[in-house]
């Protein structure tokens, strides 16, 4: 387990705890992220802090990269299509298909194991 550590401060009319940087980015966790985070006072004394995380729109978050991506991509396909889109042989869309099938389906509620990302 790693400790982090944070202060008390003063946001606007809020009170607010402060926690060092490498806090967020542990959390995975950018200033661009939207999240919230709820607290619970356990018996002991200490505090239980969870992320709540809410799946970001898409035109918000990522837009902007993929939209640079999607550009850098088109041209180069402009430039040079002939060399730039080739056929997918049958062979892998067979052996990509037979791949897909194995894999056995899953339930949006399922729980996953805490090494499973």
């Amino acid at each position: 387990m790693v400790k982090y550590t944070g202060s008390m401060t003063t946001v606007g009319n809020s009170q607010a705890i402060r926690f060092e940087k490498s806090f967020f980015q542990a959390l995975k966790l950018t200033a661009l992220t939207p999240a919230h985070f709820s607290a619970s006072i356990l018996p002991s004394g200490q505090i239980l802090l969870s992320v709540e995380r809410s799946e970001p729109e898409f035109e918000e978050a990522e837009a902007p990269y993929l939209e640079a991506f999607l550009g850098f991509i088109e041209k180069s396909f402009l430039a040079a299509p002939e060399k730039r889109l080739v056929p997918v042989a049958e062979e892998i869309t067979a052996a990509a298909k037979r791949f897909a099938d194995a894999v056995p389906a899953v339930s949006d509620d399922a729980e996953f194991p805490d090494d499973v990302i």
